[in-house]
């Protein structure tokens, strides 16, 4: 009987009920929330917004802790508060691994309008430079670069590092200054195409 009665009431719609439904003047307006920004076809690239955050597995097992924001990831799918994805810009152990991350902690070109002082902006207005193959740091490869950026940032200003390499993107009260590069990155084929 109590299984009846559980399965009556969850079905049970108030606008749907003729006695109980509303006249068509006295109707509330309903607010939905804020739609969701349209993903692009998956699979597709996108950055960590913010750090620390961990991409974690079946159980809330941590998989890989981000200490940087900026990080590449691949996303593979897409549900209401997460995403499944791939660290294509973690290094080490972290490199590649696969798991979910909530979604208020991505970003991806078209998802928000970021503002100009974000790094996350600099970063990618830098990538696709260097992607064209224009600014390119004497002596320096535009994929090395690439997948630079793609392993994320940290500190004010930001600093992207990977095996001895960093770059720093200094900024003044006037916008962003050229970006300081000390070292040079190791090669990354294809790394602005992935």
């Amino acid at each position: 009987m109590t299984g009846l009665l559980l399965s009556s009431i969850a079905c049970w719609a108030p606008d749907r009920d003729p006695v109980l439904r509303a006249p068509e003047g006295d109707r509330q307006e309903e607010h939905a929330a804020p739609a969701a920004p349209p993903t692009p076809a998956l699979p597709f690239s996108a950055w960590t917004s913010s750090a620390p955050t961990s991409i974690v597995g079946p159980g809330g097992e941590t998989l890989a802790l981000l200490e940087q924001a900026g990080v590449r990831v691949e996303v593979l799918r897409v549900l209401p508060h997460r995403m499944l994805l791939r660290c294509t810009g973690c290094a080490g152990p972290s490199a590649g691994v696969e798991g979910w991350l909530q979604n208020e902690f991505v970003w991806w070109p078209g998802a928000s309008e970021l503002p100009e002082d974000h790094p996350l902006r600099r970063a990618q207005e830098l990538r696709g430079r260097w992607a064209a193959g224009l600014d390119l740091p004497p002596g320096t490869d535009a994929d090395a670069l690439c997948a630079l950026l793609d392993g994320g940032y940290q500190g004010a200003p930001p600093r992207f590092t990977v095996a001895g390499a960093s770059l720093t993107l200094p900024r003044a009260v006037s916008g962003w200054l050229p970006p300081q590069l000390e070292g040079q990155p190791p090669p990354a084929p294809g790394a602005c195409q992935r």
